[in-house]
């Protein structure tokens, strides 16, 4: 039964035919890591071939939606101290990187609704998340910002090509070059 496996970044509560995951790491502003993707993709997955659920929920426990990206996890993982060629050093990082990316996609082709409710803050690698979401909704306070590009980082789990379908090239483009933060007040 899905509601009674244990998870290490979220709680599933089923209600009725409706599966809320909630992102459950209040203390660490709800960041995402490489093992919260795998886990994600793992928990969509068995959601997905549950046929009691019609539909999916995601919402977040805590003040702010999400940080986005633990940058302390993407630290540790930089491929610059390894040994070997700046190639191998590149076909390491690009690996990495899609293993990242594939959880995204999961959510993005998942055959059920998909419904993510925001609030407060919504940083970097939480709009690449809400943006493989089928339906988005927010308090007034939200906001929604990628930041990648103020530490040198290019925003890429899959979002470019989602976002500029949802929000348009230009708004996405002032969000991403210029750290735009859009406010829903």
């Amino acid at each position: 039964e899905m509601a009674e496996q244990t998870y290490k970044f979220f709680r599933v509560e089923i209600n009725g035919n409706v599966a809320e995951v909630i992102f459950n790491t209040p203390k660490k502003l709800n960041a995402l890591s490489v093992a919260w993707a795998l886990e994600m993709q793992q928990i969509v997955q068995k959601l997905e071939a549950d046929d009691s659920i019609f539909c999916i929920l995601f919402w977040a426990e805590g003040k702010i939606f999400t940080a986005g990206l633990d940058l302390n996890e993407m630290l540790a993982l930089s491929t610059e101290k390894l040994p070997g060629s700046k190639a191998a050093k590149s076909l390491v990082f690009w690996k990495l990187l899609k293993s990242f990316q594939q959880p995204f996609t999961t959510l993005d082709e998942c055959k059920k609704p998909v419904v993510v409710a925001v609030h407060s803050k919504c940083i970097g690698g939480g709009v690449d998340f809400i943006s493989a979401c089928d339906i988005r909704l927010c308090t007034k306070d939200a906001s929604f910002s990628v930041k990648e590009t103020q530490i040198g980082m290019v925003a890429d789990l899959g979002t470019i090509p989602r976002m500029t379908k949802i929000v348009g090239k230009g708004l996405y483009k002032e969000m991403v070059t210029i750290a735009l933060i859009w406010r829903m007040e």
